[in-house]
């Protein structure tokens, strides 16, 4: 049987935002609220939180503790080894890429496209080339085999960084498919890379209440911000991330 592990990369040195995985999304931690969506996968068999050799990371790896969550640290640009060696040390055999700014992500999204990638027996499955989920919804679940050929063929530091473009950039070699959603909402930002998006994303939590403390199916974040539209397009302005402009 398969073991399916989600791996979340996470480190408090970001240029726009630093320390950002342990500020406040409504009531919980950014990290904890990732962590919490993961929980409620039934596709998902482990959980590891992959962070850097910097001292500065520490603090993730004392939290990780904390929780009883597991970890794995590895380089901090060459993010692709990274992901490589934790998913050898953890005996992954399908592996789903997560990043810890993204407070929004859907459990029943990731376990439709984990069981899509089983029953087609998928090299690479993701939502975001191109885009029609909200920015900060975006879910790659790739295999060992394909993670592996990645790590060994990703040459420039832009495709090292990224994880996954080596794939995006060469699709040919691969079993790939791009799930599309039903309606467009790439115009929706549900990532926090600044301060607005920060406070972007405290407000739409508390336009729910329940999205304070608990995490929602991604449909019923997208039907608040459909009547609050206003509110909705107001952190757009924020740089989209150039892992888009390239990976086509």
């Amino acid at each position: 049987m398969s073991r399916s592990v989600a791996i979340v990369q996470a480190r408090v040195g970001s240029s726009r935002l630093p320390n950002k995985v342990f500020l406040k999304v409504g009531e919980l931690l950014l990290i904890e609220r990732v962590i919490n969506v993961l929980k409620h996968s039934s596709e998902i068999n482990d959980i590891v939180v992959a962070t850097t050799l910097k001292e500065q990371d520490d603090i993730i790896i004392e939290w990780c503790l904390e929780n009883k969550i597991k970890y794995f640290r590895g380089p901090e640009d060459d993010v692709l080894k990274r992901y490589y060696d934790c998913a050898l040390n953890f005996k992954a055999d399908i592996i789903i890429r997560i990043t810890a700014d993204d407070p929004f992500k859907d459990y029943l999204l990731i376990d439709k496209m984990i069981k899509l990638f089983k029953q087609k027996t998928l090299d690479f499955l993701c939502n975001n080339n191109p885009p029609t989920f909200p920015e900060g919804a975006d879910i790659e679940i790739f295999n060992l085999k394909t993670l592996k050929k990645m790590h060994t063929n990703a040459k420039g530091e832009f495709q090292r960084e990224h994880v996954t473009q080596f794939c995006h950039q060469n699709k040919s070699l691969f079993k790939y498919q791009n799930l599309k959603s039903k309606e467009d909402f790439s115009q929706y930002r549900l990532t926090i890379d600044t301060p607005l998006d920060l406070d972007f994303c405290n407000k739409l939590c508390y336009l729910l209440p329940n999205l304070k403390s608990k995490n929602l199916p991604l449909q019923q974040i997208i039907n608040v911000l459909q009547r609050n539209k206003d509110f909705a397009l107001s952190n757009i302005t924020e740089k989209r991330s150039d892992m888009f402009k390239k990976q086509q």
